[in-house]
């Protein structure tokens, strides 16, 4: 993961001669790298393995000397804004009542209270914004723009990987759509397994391999245990 830091560092710094929409410069010519990452679980709320690899992605990051904010939506007994260990935590209420009642369009709709969320973090700006599954790809296409910063993304399923290459009708095929859009509009594309790699080439985004990492927690568990 270092070295993927690394490397999204040397790429960035190309772009460091423009100031971001809110005018203040990049920072990319240090070692210090500012990440908002953006993510719909987070522990203790967690229902897969993705609410655990933020949670050691951030603190990995930020003991290695980076900044790092994550923003997820609050679930009851949670603080709003906490730091822990070094990672600031800012959770958002994102069940109101005028949210519609179609899955996608509610979580696009809790979208804007990811947005919201940042506003708290004042002067502070991130240099890369790091989205988790679809489920936040409108914030981060949002603020990725306020802040000229790039998007990268963690893809940690599928739903094509879901239903064994496929794309049923209805929900699955609406999620698929906005993968798509996501994966094409970040810079980086991260996935979980090889798998999910190889399914980031066919029709479901066809996006330049380039663009494309694969990151196994398996592989890195057994190289550090």
């Amino acid at each position: 993961m270092g070295a993927f830091v690394e490397q999204m560092e040397i790429e960035l710094a190309r772009h460091s001669g423009h100031k971001t929409g809110t005018g203040h410069p990049a920072r990319l010519w240090c070692a210090l790298v500012r990440v908002l990452m953006l993510t719909w679980e987070l522990p203790p709320a967690t229902t897969g393995g993705m609410a655990a690899h933020v949670d050691g992605l951030a603190h990995g990051l930020v003991d290695m000397g980076h900044e790092v904010v994550v923003v997820t939506r609050r679930t009851p007994g949670t603080d709003r804004d906490v730091d822990v260990a070094g990672v600031r935590v800012i959770r958002t209420e994102v069940d109101l009542p005028w949210l519609p009642d179609r899955a996608i369009a509610r979580v696009a709709s809790a979208n804007h209270a990811f947005v919201i969320a940042v506003d708290s973090l004042g002067d502070w700006r991130p240099d890369v914004v790091h989205a988790h599954d679809w489920q936040v790809a409108w914030a981060a296409q949002v603020l990725g723009a306020r802040h000229a910063a790039p998007i990268v993304t963690t893809f940690h399923g599928t739903e094509r990987s879901r239903h064994g290459g496929h794309v049923p009708p209805g929900v699955p095929t609406d999620v698929n759509g906005v993968e798509w859009w996501l994966a094409a509009n970040s810079r980086r594309v991260i996935t979980i397994t090889r798998l999910l790699g190889d399914l980031r080439n066919d029709g479901l985004v066809q996006i330049d391999r380039k663009k494309i990492t694969v990151f196994d927690p398996l592989a890195l568990a057994k190289r550090f245990s």
